[in-house]
């Protein structure tokens, strides 16, 4: 931890880094985080790293509430277990305030060509602006990738990770005072972490011990899958996870299930096998 933090602390000497009132922009500040394994390299907001990328961005930004700006570029440096960044904010292209800046990746060396953005396993564009709506703001206005980066020669310790800026439809509401007055309102909501080990029976075995919820929502990383819902509720759901292990067989499967029930969504997933986490209507 010391050799990355005196890394950042030269970083920061190299660039002349010196933070005004009026933080002229281009605005350019840095950070770091140390591995303690494979995946963790790449946990640039995860706390066993002592990882806060993306809160500090956060902070930074809010320094620039209201006027035009965006998180311009990142780069990343990797040097053995040590990760340093650096983010530049600067003026957006169309005038308006960027407020978000979030990432996501894969690691290990593990299919990363293709885990890196998939939806199958929550990495994808649609599952990162569902996480960004639950707990950030409930319209997203704009929302793009704004950098790809790969770092595909490290060995077993190889990742790629996706950078992305956003901006909410509207200010943003989800606030320290909204969380406090809403607690008492939250007290029907649940939220369940099944790892599955790469099990498809037992994570439909735990799906469907979950027997009737309400208003699930359900997202997905590739050790393990979370759920979030209501116990009480006018509209009943329960939930399961459908595959097959036999090359064309899921979408068979998937017209047998619908025979005999109404599925409200399904949802692609990777369990050992690819397939579907199915909400069904009671």
């Amino acid at each position: 931890m010391k050799n990355l933090q005196e890394q950042i602390n030269r970083m920061k000497s190299m660039m002349g880094l010196i933070v005004e009132a009026n933080n002229r922009l281009p605005y350019t500040f840095v950070g770091g985080h140390t591995g303690k394994d494979c995946d963790s390299l790449h946990g640039f907001q995860l706390e066993k790293n002592n990882a806060n990328m993306m809160i500090i961005v956060k902070n930074e930004l809010e320094k620039f509430k209201g006027q035009g700006v965006w998180v311009s570029d990142v780069s990343v440096q990797v040097n053995d277990m040590d990760v340093t960044w650096k983010v530049t904010i600067d003026r957006s292209s169309d005038g308006e305030f960027w407020n978000g800046f979030t990432s996501r990746g894969a690691g290990c060396n593990s299919n990363i060509q293709t885990r890196w953005n998939s939806d199958k396993v929550g990495n994808g564009p649609e599952s990162i602006k569902n996480k960004i709506k639950e707990v950030v703001c409930d319209q997203i206005k704009d929302f793009e990738l704004l950098k790809k980066i790969e770092f595909t020669n490290l060995g077993d310790n190889s990742f790629i990770q996706g950078f992305y800026r956003y901006k909410c439809g509207y200010e943003p509401q989800k606030n320290d005072n909204k969380e406090i007055e809403g607690k008492s309102q939250n007290l029907n909501k649940k939220t369940v972490d099944i790892v599955h080990n790469d099990n498809a029976e037992k994570l439909r075995s735990e799906l469907k011990n979950l027997k009737f919820i309400y208003n699930p929502k359900i997202y997905g990383t590739p050790e393990k899958v979370t759920v979030k819902y209501d116990t009480t509720g006018s509209e009943p759901v329960s939930l399961s996870y459908i595959y097959s292990n036999e090359e064309g067989g899921l979408e068979d499967v998937l017209k047998t299930v619908e025979k005999g029930n109404i599925i409200n969504s399904k949802i692609p997933y990777t369990a050992q096998y690819d397939g579907y986490i199915i909400v069904i209507k009671k």
